[in-house]
């Protein structure tokens, strides 16, 4: 009977094939009434570089589309109102409950509520006899009446969650309600109170944070769980982290029930927005825990618009669009493609060990890399260089392990200097404790692992262990497992599933011979002893040559770590003590070893001494007093590298202002507009010249905005409170705006914001931001053009990032929630705009009272998440060398591909470098964040220079 049964459906459909082509047209579309063509749900379309682009902003879009049955129900229900009013609804018609449904959504912030089309037209599948399996992925029982039923089930459409079965036609689950859609941190709201059963496409602005979803669904069981799925056919995620239930108010409840519903949840998801790609469908789904069915009750589409600028023509498509028109081949290439795999003695098949690129920031409950098949990886670099990869370990229940990593090693038996770092998470208490979300628990110390075995014990917080009974205390050795983020409050901080991140670093010299090297990392149970899993990953050196003599000028400000060493010491008294001198020597060696030059005060001048500033690595000398100058002068080597930088930012209205000048007398004076600040720097540059006899004086400024002189209130500075009596000597006289006046009067290394860079005609990007205004645009042309002009006439061109662009902005910087690739392609940014050098305020910006950063939890400064700290202190893990952020290594990284980049520009000319750039950058707005592009192109870069070099 089962045979004649499937016999006759596919005659059935045969014959609906027929009929629906005799009736005109194809059996896979609808009438031409605003149709649409019914897509292969196999297929996965793609949508390009620039289709992304042309999303309108802050749209939510709500997808009425029909959903196959996947059981016909006993009877045929009322058809359900779309719309379920928050408060129990008194009766009306459906045409009332849309017009409510239709002020609501009009409340929606930054847009307005469309329709989107559906990608496929409804179908009504044959009726199983039995419930379709929820599981896709499990093997079918080989009952043959059960394979017979399964044969029957449809294809999954466009609309029904993929591969999980949307059930509401027979009124198990319906009626949802998205009440808010926002950025956890910016508090962005893209949707509020928008209410249909169906699915929503929604546009953000953000590319990183978490996405907060809420809402509430109405169901018809009693045990459930709640969880959720990035992609079609992916794992589903059941997370307390990510899904969880909140309370909603009665009416919700009455509301559903008058719906038919027994049971009415609030629900509250993040979502993470790193972890999937603009376009992709989150899928939303419920748990019966009695009978282990899923049921799919909403499909989000997430656009993200950030980066992309506004591309709405050809013409600039053509202009910013990433790797436009270019056919330089950017494909995945690894050098070496065919890999030893290798297997552990006592291989335990529960712990997992996967790799991945260095700029893939992975929080700690990130489990999905588990699913990646990167059992192994390629380090692609060149001589005298620094590159690094990562690799993460999972294990589900606790345990203490060694790590033991060889040499990178080639054929020759010749090596290369091997590094292993632990990664350190921010934990969750600090984080909220600063205000920001527990969800973000990035990684961010890299400490050497030699180190971190020796300390551990004394400086990590948190849990591993599942309860209190269980938990593990650290020692020497690395823990992995569930973890949570107390020591003692697991109620709040629950044990989840977590990993831990490791970096692996290879560097060369300029000996190194070319070629591919192998190291075999070991993973040991502490312990018994043994090996329970193993990988090769490998390193391929090109016969590129990168110089001592770094392309980018850098001046990255060191003020007071010394005291954070100490600090340490009274924690530890049984730890060395260093001098100043040792510690202040050691920071600064680091950061030349990572190809930044560190600045400083006085005494940073007078302890390193002059000799250390001829280094070919140290690009660049502050000289804060005449002394100092008159020391180095008649030095050629030092002479080109010395500048002087007073004025912070000037134009900023800061109050009281403390400026020492460099005749050396100092004063205070209180600047309400931030005029006097630029006035001070005309000062600076006459005492420069005239006091100091430096005619060829570099005066390096650094600022955010310029101030438009045509339209400022002269009458509003503050003449009555410490005035000064250079006011009149240096007042505005004629200019037009700051740029023109600090022009004229000795600015020549200008250090615009990065920002600064932007072209005007994106300037319909969603948080664009301008140094000039369109008045000041139209006098003198854009920044970058005007900047030039500067440029030519003798001057250079710098840049530098801090507090701002915030990390929820569309610009690049090093924050520590910023992608991980921007720390590095901003320097291909820089690159693309001819900036010769960067400045960064500060490095170790420690805040003793409050941060926490002693403890080596998490770099959260008063001025922002990471800003102004890029290393902690060695002293906590008992070493003189700094402890390096993962963040530094992206600049470190990015500061070596710009050097590459000259050397390209050099082999190669200007326009075929541009092109290569152009794949990564194309403006301050319009660069990727994808990292396998980044890994692709610098492999690119690699070979072009080793041709070239032929």
């Amino acid at each position: 009977m089962k045979k004649y049964f499937v016999l006759i459906l596919t005659v059935l459909c045969i014959m609906t094939v027929i009929l629906a082509s005799c009736a005109g047209g194809d059996p896979a579309s609808t009438d031409t009434q605003g149709s649409t063509q019914v897509t292969d749900p196999d297929t996965t379309t793609v949508p390009s570089e620039d289709t992304t682009a042309e999303v309108e902003p802050a749209t939510l879009e709500e997808t009425a589309a029909d959903v196959p049955a996947t059981e016909a129900p006993t009877e045929v229900p009322e058809e359900p109102s779309a719309e379920v009013p928050t408060e129990a609804p008194e009766e009306g018609t459906d045409e009332e409950a849309t017009e409510a449904a239709t002020d609501l959504t009009a409340e929606t912030t930054d847009g307005a509520l469309t329709e989107a089309p559906t990608d496929a037209s409804p179908e009504i599948p044959t009726e199983p006899t039995t419930e379709p399996t929820t599981e896709p992925t499990t093997e079918p029982e080989t009952e043959p009446e059960t394979e017979t039923e399964a044969e029957t089930i449809p294809p999954n459409k466009v609309g029904d969650c993929g591969n999980v079965y949307w059930k509401d036609t027979n009124r198990i689950v319906g009626q949802v309600r998205l009440d808010s859609v926002k950025h956890e941190i910016k508090q962005t709201e893209y949707a509020k109170a928008v209410t249909k059963t169906g699915n929503w496409s929604v546009t953000v602005h953000e590319n990183s944070g978490m996405l907060q979803l809420y809402g509430w669904i109405g169901f018809s069981f009693d045990s459930f769980e709640l969880g959720w799925r990035i992609g079609t056919h992916n794992e589903v995620t059941y997370t307390t982290e990510n899904a969880s239930v909140v309370n909603r108010e009665a009416a919700v409840l009455a509301a559903a029930k008058k719906e038919g519903y027994t049971n009415a949840t609030g629900y509250s998801y993040l979502l993470n927005l790193n972890a999937f790609e603009s376009g992709e469908e989150v899928h939303l789904l419920i748990k019966d825990t009695t009978t282990g069915t899923v049921y799919c009750f909403c499909e989000l589409t997430v656009h993200i618009n950030t980066v992309s600028g506004d591309l709405s023509t050809d013409a600039l498509k053509e202009k910013y669009g990433l790797g436009y028109g270019s056919d330089m081949d950017m494909s995945d290439y690894d050098p070496i493609p065919e890999k030893e795999t290798v297997i552990a003695p006592d291989d335990d098949p529960a712990v997992k060990l996967w790799f991945d690129h260095i700029t893939e920031k992975v929080t700690r409950y990130d489990l999905s890399g588990m699913a990646s098949g990167k059992d192994s990886y390629t380090i692609q670099m060149g001589k005298n260089e620094i590159e690094g990869c990562q690799f993460f370990l999972y294990a589900p229940t606790n345990k203490k392990i060694h790590i033991k990593i060889s040499d990178f090693t080639n054929d020759q038996g010749e090596t290369l200097a091997t590094q292993l770092g632990v990664e350190f998470y921010m934990e969750d208490g600090y984080v909220t404790h600063n205000g920001f979300p527990a969800s973000l628990v990035y990684p961010d110390a890299v400490i050497p692992y030699d180190s971190y075995i020796a300390y551990s014990s004394n400086t990590e917080s948190g849990r591993y262990g599942m309860d209190a009974d269980s938990k593990i205390d650290y020692g020497p050795y690395v823990l992995i497992g569930p973890f949570s983020g107390s020591d003692w409050n697991h109620e709040k901080y629950p044990f989840r599933d977590s990993i831990r991140g490791f970096v692996v670093e290879a560097e060369t010299t300029k000996d190194t011979t070319p070629g591919a090297y192998k190291a075999t990392i070991e993973i040991l149970d502490a312990d018994t002893g043994k090996c329970i899993k193993m990988a090769n990953v490998y390193t391929y050196v090109y016969d590129v040559t990168l110089s001592d003599e770094t392309a980018m000028d850098t001046a990255f400000g060191l003020w007071d770590i010394v005291s954070v060493y100490y600090q340490q010491y009274n924690e530890n008294p049984d730890r060395h003590r260093y001098t100043d001198v040792e510690i202040t020597k050691a920071v600064a060696e680091f950061f030349l070893k990572n190809r930044i030059t560190l600045t400083g005060s006085i005494t940073y001048f007078d302890m390193m001494g002059a000799d250390w500033f001829k280094n070919p690595r140290v690009t660049s000398v502050r000289v804060l007093t005449k002394d100092q100058y008159d020391s180095i002068k008649t030095d050629p080597v030092l002479a080109r590298k010395m500048f002087y930088y007073g004025q912070d930012e000037p134009g900023v209205p800061r109050g009281w202002r403390p400026i020492t000048w460099p005749d050396g007398t100092s004063e205070n004076v209180y600047d309400n507009t931030g005029l006097l600040s630029v006035l001070a720097i005309a000062r600076e540059a006459d005492q420069l010249k005239n006091v100091w006899g430096w005619e060829d004086y570099r005066l390096l400024t650094p600022f955010e905005r310029n101030m438009d002189f045509k339209s400022f209130n002269f009458n509003s500075v503050d003449k009555t409170t410490a005035f000064p009596a250079w006011y009149d000597q240096y007042a505005v006289n004629g200019e037009r705006d700051a740029i023109e006046y600090l022009s004229k009067r000795g600015v020549n290394v200008w250090v615009p914001h990065l920002f600064s860079y932007t072209p005007r005609d994106l300037k319909k990007t969603v948080g664009a931001q301008y140094i000039q205004s369109a008045t000041i645009d139209t006098a003198f042309g854009e920044f970058s053009d005007r900047l030039q002009g500067f440029v030519d006439n003798g001057g250079e061109r710098w840049s530098y990032v801090s507090c701002e662009p915030k990390y929820t902005s569309p610009y690049q910087n090093i924050l520590l929630f910023n992608d991980g690739t921007e720390g590095r392609t901003m320097f291909w940014t820089n690159y693309l705009n001819d900036v010769t050098g960067f400045l960064y305020w500060h490095v170790s910006y420690y805040d003793a009272a409050g941060n926490n950063t002693y403890q080596m939890r998490n770099p959260v400064s008063k001025t922002g998440p990471g800003d102004g700290i890029l290393v902690y202190p060695g002293s906590a893990y008992g070493q003189l060398d700094p402890i390096p952020s993962i963040r530094l290594t992206y600049m470190r990284d990015g500061i070596e591909d710009y050097q590459m980049l000259t050397m390209l520009e050099e082999a190669m000319g200007a326009d075929y470098t541009d092109e290569l750039v152009s794949h990564i950058t194309t403006s301050t707005l319009t660069y990727t964040r994808d990292d396998d592009v980044v890994y692709n192109v610098h492999s690119y870069l690699l070979r072009a220079l080793e041709e070239a070099s032929k």
